[in-house]
Formats: structure tokens, sequence, C-alpha cells
């Protein structure tokens, strides 16, 4: 059972040689009230198009929740290389390998067209919502 879930909706990706992604996600846990975040993510390397997907984090140890959630108030994907991206096979079975690790990530949802063979990192930043 995953200590936190965040939960990106809907996350925008464009680019031409050079892109960037952005997004609105909810952090829920076992305790206290959902926390908003942003995600902001740039690309570089060859990219074209216009596309949207969803994601879930799933932060599984309290350790993992404790990072994401720490001070600073920012947290970077793509750095960190305890996060496994969940995938699913040719016959729709889910890779549970990957399930096990401290922060998994699903992506799904995907629309629109992208030519996409970049570096990336994105970044989740903590929005004060009254």
């Amino acid at each position: 059972m995953p200590r936190g879930v965040l939960v990106c909706p809907k996350i925008r990706k464009a680019g031409l040689g050079i892109g960037a992604e952005a997004g609105k996600c909810v952090l829920t846990s076992g305790s206290g009230e959902p926390l908003n975040y942003s995600s902001i993510g740039i690309k570089g390397g060859l990219i074209a198009g216009v596309e949207s997907h969803s994601m879930i984090l799933a932060l599984n140890t309290d350790e993992a929740l404790a990072k994401f959630t720490k001070g600073d108030r920012e947290w970077e994907l793509g750095v960190d290389a305890s996060v496994a991206v969940a995938k699913l096979g040719a016959g729709g079975d889910l890779d549970t390998t990957n399930l096990k690790k401290d922060i998994v990530s699903f992506i799904f949802g995907s629309k629109g067209l992208i030519g996409d063979l970049t570096w990336e990192g994105s970044r989740f930043k903590k929005l004060d919502v009254e």
C-alpha cells in the first residue's frame, strides 16, 4: 500500500527542438490535508509536436514520502535512480518487478502527436492554496 499518491490529471508537453511540460498535481497521503503541486519540465534534444498525458506517482515507503514532502518544497524526477516506470506488457500485464521500488510512476492517457528523443527532468513544487 503506497504511503502517498501524487495524481497529475493532465500534463501538457510541447516543443520544437527544445520543449517544456507543465501540469497541476495533488498529493494524498494517509494523514493530513491533500497538498497541491505544480509540475514543470524542460526537455532538450530531438522533439517536435504537442501531447498531453496523465501521471500517477506512488510513493511506496515512508522515506520516499518524506523525501518528496521535505521542507525545501521542491522535488526533481529524473535525478533519483529509485524512481521506476511501471510498464504494461504486450498482453496488458503489469511489470510487477518495478512495483516494489520506492517510487513508481504510471503514465497513461496520452493524446496528441510528438516525436521525442530527449534528455529531461521534471520538478514538482508545492503550491500554497487557501
